[in-house]
């Protein structure tokens, strides 16, 4: 199994882990500000995104810990931490995703 965690420091240093079995690799990369301020572009338009499409009288009627996924995932785009949040397998989280109407932006 492998895990991927990618950190983003701004001293354009981004540190990325990944754990293949039981070994951990550790990269470190400098990035130019140009390019993280791309990046930092394309993060808020997907999140302006997943608030517009978002059906949020459907997300306030939820349970707390779904909402709270459901809120993060508008916030991150992360659907492996706001399953790990709602207490729920990804699977299980996109099908209530899809029903709150919030868009996976790529």
């Amino acid at each position: 199994m492998i895990f991927k965690r990618i950190f983003i420091y701004w001293n354009h240093v981004i540190r990325y882990s990944v754990y293949v079995g039981m070994v951990f690799i550790l990269v470190e990369l400098n990035i130019s500000s140009k390019l993280l301020e791309i990046w930092r572009k394309e993060d808020e338009e997907a999140r302006r995104i997943r608030k517009k499409y978002a059906d949020w009288k459907y997300i306030e009627k939820q349970p707390t810990r779904i909402k709270a996924a459901l809120l993060y995932f508008i916030e991150k785009g992360d659907r492996y931490v706001a399953a790990k949040i709602a207490g729920i397998t990804v699977e299980e989280f996109d099908e209530i995703r899809r029903r709150a109407n919030i868009p996976v932006v790529v």
